[in-house]
């Protein structure tokens, strides 16, 4: 996703607020449609920034890859469709549909889609 889409999206829906009403599967085969057209196989769109939530929703292409980083808050990795390989240092693990991996803050971590898949992404960013 561009910036300046990320920004469209930002612009046109609320992202903060006292009550936020989310729809995943219509949010979700908007991203799909995006991650199929994109070179990298991946989309993704910041759903929730509040305070110190965030909720991002991932879109990856069968075989698209997220290489090894780190979040400086708490993350939990919910997959919603499909299954993703998670390394975390020397291991990897398969997660399928409707599985969560929660990591602690500044812990390194990859992502591999084994099949077109979604994930959810629930990070607490520290203040």
């Amino acid at each position: 996703m561009s910036e300046s889409e990320g920004h469209t999206y930002a612009r046109e829906h609320q992202i903060s607020g006292e009550e936020l009403a989310l729809d995943l599967k219509q949010e979700g085969e908007s991203l799909l449609a995006e991650a199929r057209g994109a070179a990298a196989g991946r989309a993704g769109r910041t759903l929730v920034k509040d305070g110190t939530i965030r909720l991002v929703l991932l879109a990856l292409k069968e075989n698209a890859t997220i290489d090894e980083h780190q979040a400086p808050g708490a993350v939990s990795i919910q997959v919603l469709r499909g299954q993703v390989s998670i390394g975390v240092g020397s291991r990897e693990q398969v997660y399928g549909e409707m599985q969560t991996l929660v990591l602690a803050p500044n812990v390194r971590h990859s992502l591999a889609a084994q099949q077109e898949s979604l994930v959810l992404l629930t990070i607490a960013v520290p203040n």
